[in-house]
């Protein structure tokens, strides 16, 4: 951009400015790829080609998929490998590892261990992590619930408090009434009279009457 700048400023001319030309010389690029490249055995390198057909309209729908080309690389990393054991077991090598095989490994027993203390360390905090949020939700879980019967308990005290005045002053439907078992029906002006009377019944029906008192020890003619 700068030298196209200067160009049409005129500050450079084209003279000044070196022209690269880019030529595609397949031969002379292929002399240089033979040069370079090393005749080795193919168990050397163990390069494997898989060339899978995919139509072109498959092709577009892949393009714009992710999970599609996840599956596709997936097959062809499968049919690669599938080659690849066949022809080691075509040369007589082994590709399966023998029971009595031992390797060493990379990392001392005691680095392993240390390895292993800490990742049960984590686990164990994210262990108490998990129990003290569980507590958490169970505690405000319990908290609301003990809220809704304070508050269910104080509507019912209310509303027996509000019957109960219905009932006081007369105004309760008899409904009401049955729930606190009181009779809404105004007295009678002898209701009081009448119900000792009664009382008085039952007991002399029990006890007996007992005759007259007065003048009990009175001589008389017989």
């Amino acid at each position: 951009m700068e030298i196209t700048g200067a160009l049409k400023s005129g500050k450079i001319s084209e003279e000044g400015v070196k022209t690269i030309s880019h030529v595609n010389n397949i031969p002379k690029i292929k002399e240089r790829l033979e040069a370079i490249q090393k005749k080795l055995p193919w168990i050397e390198n163990l390069d494997v080609t898989v060339d899978l057909k995919v139509p072109i309209e498959e092709m577009k729908t892949i393009i714009n998929d992710n999970f599609k080309q996840e599956m596709l690389f997936y097959k062809q990393s499968e049919i690669g490998a599938q080659q690849s054991i066949a022809r080691l077991q075509s040369l007589g090598i082994p590709t399966q590892r023998p029971e009595d095989f031992f390797a060493e490994m990379v990392k001392s027993d005691e680095h392993m261990k240390r390895v292993k203390e800490k990742l049960i360390s984590k686990q164990l905090t994210m262990q108490r992590t998990e129990k003290v949020t569980k507590i958490r939700k169970m505690k405000k879980l319990g908290k609301s619930v003990q809220q809704e019967v304070l508050k269910k308990r104080a509507d019912d005290k209310k509303n027996m408090m509000d019957n109960v005045k219905k009932i006081r002053k007369g105004k309760a439907d008899q409904e009401d009434a049955d729930n606190f078992e009181i009779n809404t029906e105004p007295e009678t002006s002898g209701g009081k009279k009448n119900e000792i009377n009664r009382k008085r019944k039952n007991k002399d029906s029990k006890y007996g009457f007992g005759g007259k008192k007065k003048m009990a020890k009175k001589n008389t003619q017989e």
